[in-house]
């Protein structure tokens, strides 16, 4: 494809696309995406990755924008290497200090039963009150309560009062 000196074009040898010397993210070469992931999936840091090899996190963002097969790497990049921090800590969970690697890894595959359980504090206090309020009046005045009294929202004169 001919280019207008402001273009991108793809790489035959690993798909990503190549800029011109023009372009914005000049720098940031086949060659130089090919070394950002050696050194990503070595550190597991995209700013550091960036800057060993000379450019720095937004021209990262940019190629993430505008290279669908960049895009597409870095992706498989972070699940390749999640699947090696799950093979760790497996193994580390096998050891006598490998705690947190075990909850961790039984978190991961059976959140049902070791997942982070959400507590919900319900504050019935207010409802008891209203409650009692409510039962004072209708005692007072001889009236019945009956089952829509009960599932209603309360009223402004059930409102309990303030102490």
């Amino acid at each position: 494809m001919p280019s207008n000196g402001n273009s991108l074009r793809k790489d035959d040898a690993t798909g990503f696309l190549q800029p011109s010397e023009n372009y914005s993210i000049a720098g940031f070469t086949a060659d130089k995406k090919t070394q950002f992931f050696a050194l990503f999936e070595e550190c597991g840091d995209i700013g550091k990755a960036m800057i060993a090899i000379g450019l720095d996190r937004r021209t990262f963002y940019t190629a993430m924008n505008t290279d669908s097969m960049f895009k597409k790497k870095f992706k498989e990049s972070v699940v390749a290497m999640k699947w090696t921090l799950e093979g760790t800590m497996f193994h580390n969970g096998k050891t006598a200090r490998g705690f947190m690697d075990r909850i961790a890894w039984l978190r991961r595959w059976f959140p049902e039963e070791y997942g982070q359980k959400t507590v919900i504090e319900h504050q019935t206090k207010d409802v008891e009150n209203i409650f009692d309020s409510v039962m004072s009046q209708r005692m007072e005045n001889g009236t019945m309560i009956t089952v829509e009294d009960l599932n209603a929202p309360p009223k402004s004169g059930d409102a309990p009062p303030t102490k």
